[in-house]
Formats: C-alpha cells, sequence, structure tokens
C-alpha cells in the first residue's frame, strides 16, 4: 500500500549527508563590523558580557564536528517525517473538524453569525509538520473567505467556541476550551480514551449548570500571575475558592530551579547577564521544583495515545498570514525545512518547547532558524521576504491591492507569490550560499550558544536584543522596543503577563513578543541547552568520545509532588 511506505528522504539528505569533501576545509567567516556598528550600540556597550573562544577550530575540527552533525542529522529526520498515510489521516480528522463547525455556525439559531469551516495553517500547513505534530486550525467564513467578526466569538455558552465544543464531545471527539489563553483555543483529539471522554464531558455539563455570573466573567485574573504559558485552561476560576485554588495549586505553581545538572551555575551566570526585569520575577526558593514537562491533569489532553490532536483557534488575525510567509520560506530552500526539522526534534528530546512549562513554543524555535539564515549565514542562505516583497519579476504583477498589504492595521506585506519563488529558487536565483546542512547547523548553535571573537556574527546577546525577522538585519534592541521590563496587559478579558526576559517579535503584530511565556527557568534550560549542544561539539571537535549524545532525552527525576 503507497501509504505504508516509509517517508521519503529528501534528495537533499540524500545529496548532503556523508559527503565529507563538501564540508569547507576552513574556518567559518567571522564578519567583525556588526558589533562595532553605531547601529548596535548593545555590541560595544556590552561588550564585558563576551566569552571569547579559546581560538578558531582547526580545520580537521571544524570537518569533524559537520561530520557528527552530518550523521546525526541523518538519523534524526527521517525519523520524523510525515508519511503519505499520516497526512491522509490527518486531512480526514480536517475534514470531519470542519464538517461539524459548518453544522455548528450554520444553525438556524443564529442567522445574523456567517457560517464558518476550519481551515489549516501553522506547521502543518507551513511545511514545517512533523508526524507528531498538531494540527493548528483557524476558524474563518466560508462566503468571506477572512476571519469571522469577534463578536460571534464571545466565550458564551451560545456562541461558536462553547457550541462547538459541545458538538465535539457529543460526537465522540475529545474537546476542551482554553480561556486561559492570550486568544481563544479548543483543543481537541481524534480518539479520547474512555475515562478522558467522561471527564470532558462532565467538566462541560458542570460548566453548563453554573450560574451566568460564575461563568463569564472580566478581568477575573486581575490579582494573581495569570499563566506560566499559554496555554492553560480556566474553567474553574469562577467555581468557588476552594476549586478555584486547589487548579491553580497544580497549574501554577512558581519555579524555583532549573532541572539541570549546570543549574546552579547557570543562574550565577544569569544574574550577571539578565536585565533587572529578569531579576525582578525571581521567586525566593520553595520546596516545589521546577519541571521542563509538568505533568498533565486527568482532563489535559495528551500528545499521544489519543489519535491525532488539534488545536482550534478562534480569534487571531493574523494566523494565516504567518503560515503563508513561513512556507514561502520554506519553499526558498530545501535546507530551511530541514534545518526546522532538526531543530524541532532536538528541543523536543531536551524538553524545552512547552509553553505551559515557560519555555518557548515550537514556532518561536522557527523564527530563531528563519533569523539565523537570513541574517547570520553568509551569505544569506534564504532572502528576507518582507523587505523583498515588491521584488517580483517584471512578468509578474506587483501586489497592489489593499488587502494584500495591510489587515486592519498591520502591515502583511512580503514576497508572497509562491509559484516564483518556487521558479527562482529552481533556478538557484535566490540564494549564493552553498553550504551544506551540517555546517548551517554547527554555526547555528554557535551563535546561540556563545558571544564574543570567533562567533559568526559575534553571537546573540540574550540580554540586550530583540530578534525581528521584519527588520534589515533581524535584530532590534530591547531599549528601541521598550521591552525593558516586565507588564500586565487587559487581552480577550484576560489579564496577560507580558514578559521580556527573551525577545523575538513577532514578524506581523510587531507589539507581541512570541517568547513572552518564557520564565526565568525556561530561558535558563533553553540557554544551557545551547551551551551543551555546543560543548558537545567542541568535544568531538577535540577528538574526544566522553561525551553525552546532542540527542540524549532529558528524564527529570520524579518528584513527590508531581
Amino acid at each position: 500500500m503507497r501509504g505504508s511506505q516509509a517517508p521519503r528522504v529528501p534528495q537533499i539528505l540524500q545529496r548532503q549527508l556523508h559527503q565529507q569533501q563538501h564540508f569547507p576545509a576552513r574556518t567559518p567567516h567571522i564578519p567583525s563590523g556588526r558589533s562595532q556598528g553605531p547601529s548596535n550600540p548593545s555590541r560595544s556597550s556590552n561588550s564585558s558580557t563576551f566569552h571569547p573562544l579559546q581560538g578558531p577550530p582547526t580545520p580537521e575540527a571544524y570537518l569533524t564536528q559537520c561530520s557528527y552533525l552530518d550523521r546525526v542529522a541523518r538519523e534524526q529526520i527521517p525519523p520524523n517525517l510525515m508519511t503519505e498515510e499520516e497526512d491522509e489521516k490527518r486531512r480526514g480528522f480536517i475534514a470531519t473538524l470542519a464538517g461539524l463547525c459548518e453544522r455548528v455556525s450554520g444553525s438556524k439559531d443564529h442567522d445574523d453569525r456567517p457560517q464558518a469551516t476550519l481551515k489549516a495553517f501553522g506547521s502543518y500547513a507551513s511545511g514545517f509538520g512533523t508526524k507528531d505534530s498538531d494540527v493548528d486550525l483557524a476558524v474563518v467564513a466560508i462566503e468571506e473567505g477572512g476571519m469571522l467578526p469577534e463578536i460571534s466569538l464571545y466565550l458564551h455558552e451560545n456562541d461558536l467556541p462553547r457550541q462547538l465544543e459541545k458538538l465535539l464531545l457529543e460526537s465522540g471527539i475529545g474537546a476542551r476550551l482554553l480561556t486561559r489563553t492570550r486568544i481563544p483555543i479548543l483543543r481537541v483529539c481524534e480518539k479520547p480514551t474512555p475515562d478522558l471522554l467522561a471527564g470532558l464531558r462532565a467538566e462541560r455539563e458542570t460548566w453548563d449548570a453554573l450560574p451566568n455570573e460564575q461563568k463569564y466573567s472580566r478581568h477575573n485574573e486581575a490579582d494573581t500571575e495569570p499563566v506560566k504559558g499559554e496555554e492553560v485552561p480556566n474553567r474553574y476560576t469562577n467555581m468557588g475558592p476552594g476549586l478555584s485554588q486547589a487548579f491553580h495549586s497544580l497549574t501554577l505553581n512558581p519555579p524555583v530551579a532549573a532541572n539541570s545538572a549546570s543549574a546552579e551555575s547557570a543562574t550565577s551566570r544569569e544574574n550577571q547577564m539578565l536585565p533587572s526585569s529578569a531579576q525582578s520575577e525571581r521567586k525566593q526558593p520553595e520546596k516545589r521544583p521546577w519541571l521542563r514537562e509538568r505533568k498533565l491533569s486527568p482532563l489535559d489532553i495528551p500528545k499521544s495515545g489519543v489519535g491525532i490532536t488539534a488545536d482550534i483557534n478562534f480569534s487571531n488575525t493574523l494566523v494565516m498570514q504567518n503560515t503563508h510567509l513561513l512556507r514561502c520560506y520554506c519553499l526558498c530552500d530545501e535546507r530551511v525545512r530541514l534545518m526546522v526539522l532538526f531543530i524541532k526534534a532536538w528541543v523536543g528530546r531536551r524538553k524545552i518547547n512547552s509553553a505551559y512549562s515557560g519555555t518557548l513554543s515550537s514556532y518561536g524555535y522557527v523564527l530563531m532558524v528563519l533569523h539565523f539564515l537570513v541574517n547570520i549565514a553568509k551569505p544569506s542562505v534564504v532572502p528576507n521576504l518582507q523587505t523583498a516583497w515588491y521584488l517580483q519579476s517584471d512578468d509578474k504583477k506587483a501586489a497592489t491591492h489593499h488587502s494584500e498589504l495591510w489587515l486592519k492595521h498591520y502591515d502583511i506585506r512580503f514576497f508572497r507569490d509562491t509559484d516564483e519563488i518556487r521558479r527562482l529558487a529552481s533556478q538557484g536565483r535566490l540564494t549564493q550560499n552553498v553550504d551544506p546542512l551540517p555546517v548551517l547547523l554547527r554555526n547555528f548553535f554557535h551563535y546561540y550558544a556563545k558571544q564574543g571573537a570567533g562567533v559568526p556574527e559575534g553571537g546573540f546577546l540574550w540580554r540586550s536584543e530583540v530578534l525581528s525577522l521584519r527588520t534589515p538585519g533581524g535584530l532590534l534592541t530591547k531599549e528601541e522596543k521598550e521591552w525593558t521590563f516586565a507588564t500586565t496587559e487587559i487581552v480577550n478579558d484576560r489579564v496577560v503577563r507580558q514578559r521580556y526576559l527573551f525577545a523575538i517579535e513577532d514578524p506581523f503584530e510587531v507589539e507581541h513578543n512570541v517568547a513572552r511565556v518564557v520564565t526565568h527557568n525556561g530561558l535558563v534550560a533553553i540557554r544551557d541547552e545551547f551551551r551543551r549542544a555546543w560543548d558537545i561539539l567542541e568535544s568531538v571537535g577535540r577528538g574526544r568520545s566522553d561525551h553525552s549524545g546532542l540527542f540524549d532525552e532529558v528524564v527529570e527525576p520524579e518528584w513527590e509532588g508531581r
């Protein structure tokens, strides 16, 4: 059967993997101008934070490091590729969910509401999905082809989010509406266990029985730290102090210590490296340790064992634009996709990809990869599509329609012609960079792990810089963005904590920090993992064999309170 075959290894892997003669037997070229230029004052004012290397690697060490990454990529990327059979199953589940959404939205009880369906976005639609990826779906109006008016998305029981949740549960599909998120999200699973489905149905029945003043309240998180990540359920916030306190004790535990062998030393380093906004969020030591992967509650939808999982997004205007932008980058060069798949697999094994626990979402890591490929790799692997949006060829009409330039007050201009991008990429006109994937991976880890002489572009300054994909050069400062102190804002009637310990600007919603969910301990864990990866590569370059594996899975110690 066609779909049962193993995923096809991309041709670029077949060409590049285990072809050592393609690795440049030289040290990387490191431009020195960026760290000294006046346009980047953080580069000169923070020179004391640099950690210069002992010296550039020898050609032999450089080749050995790349050969190691070559082997690891060959081992790790193919098993994460989605088979045709898996893709067909996802498309079938999407069609089922879309049909149920159309059924609810087309109800005669809501003639004033346009009929809606679901459309895939995120990694599944952009080309960066893996066989284990969730499916991200957005609610769109069928006739208008765009997002539904906000008025139809209130979180009342007779409006679309609540109605769709109820219909899914009645249909035997696991569903749980998350309202303590930056935007409303309905978490869904294809094949819930009997116990999970019964629990979700009982939870919904409990909510249905509440009086309206407890179901719906405004700004009900104003006096508390709202969430550690973006995606924490808020069903029980107003069900009385006893149950509310019990719920918060399970989900809002303050982090106290990074769970790694180097946590103590890393925390000491961060005391000197992080801005005052980081120090202001520090908690006094408590008995409860911080864990990279929190234990699921009985009603949380797990990552495996329940069929296909999906997140239905109700109120994000820009998700389709973000997805199309990432799709265009994916089409520019096959190395983009392979590098993203490698990094997503790595952060999953090292457990630093959970907004629940205060680390970074997969979307954030995609932006980190794109920043490197657009701005740090020399020459660039892909062009900046937001600054080159108007550089279409003469035989293509430039985008001039207002809807293709602005969405509400957001500037969504970018080079979005996928057919033209494919044509230019096939002709080799989008890049002059010929570095194979292992070389790019080596320099990627070096850039985020170290700062100073010998590091690509001097390294990323976590303390003071903001990754900004739309910006020429790819960097802004936190001072420029006024992202120097944590703030609290009201978003969709919820109090949202805006953190800036790690700063990644959204390509279109430029006031949104994609890394806002990263807590102090989450940042320490992320930086420790990049340092650990680079330490492994340095050991490989020295010919040592006593190092741990880059993809060794993090196993957190059991704690009786889990």
